[in-house]
């Protein structure tokens, strides 16, 4: 808000006015992937990839990235994840990438949530303050026989060929 007041020829006006200001960024994260993709034994770790992009007409500082690995519905900026890095600037119309290493997988079978969250402790006022996070789900099973083979090498049996099936505890398997 501001005031404005004006005296002309003895008289005086004032008017209170609302200037609004879209000099600012705004960061959005615009890509989430995960390596290994696909079906995720549990309780293993895994490589997150986050791409955060300012949408705004300026630079800033982006705050904290967060990461949450099972978070479905929205989080509130103050809740700390299971994971985080300091994005630093990221100048007007850029994109900038994260690496999460060694994000372990929940321990149950499951479709889960992944979320990222930039600018979790709203550092920067933004253009937009309500587009700074967004997900991706993932699937998690429990192994629960595993029958290694292969090709004998040395010994008795040497070049029999064996092959390798993973029995995910509802009973599909991998090879």
């Amino acid at each position: 808000l501001c005031t404005i007041t004006v005296t002309y020829a003895g008289r005086t006006a004032t008017k209170v006015v609302t200037i609004q200001n879209d000099m600012r960024p705004d960061f959005l994260v615009t890509g989430i992937s995960l390596v290994p993709g696909g079906t995720m034994p549990a309780g293993k770790t895994f490589t997150a990839y986050v791409t955060v992009t300012n949408q705004g007409v300026v630079s800033g500082d982006g705050g904290y990235l967060s990461l949450w690995t099972n978070s479905p519905a929205p989080v509130t900026n103050k809740v700390l994840g299971n994971k985080y890095s300091a994005v630093g600037t990221v100048s007007a119309g850029k994109a900038k990438a994260y690496t999460f290493s060694a994000v372990t997988v929940p321990w149950s079978n499951g479709v889960y949530t992944i979320r990222a969250l930039v600018d979790r402790m709203q550092i920067t006022t933004e253009s937009n303050e309500t587009n700074n996070q967004t997900t991706l789900g993932y699937t998690c099973k429990m192994l629960t026989n595993l029958v290694v083979t292969g090709v004998a090498t040395i010994g008795e049996g040497t070049g029999t060929q064996y092959t390798c099936t993973a029995y995910w505890s509802d009973g599909s398997t991998e090879d």
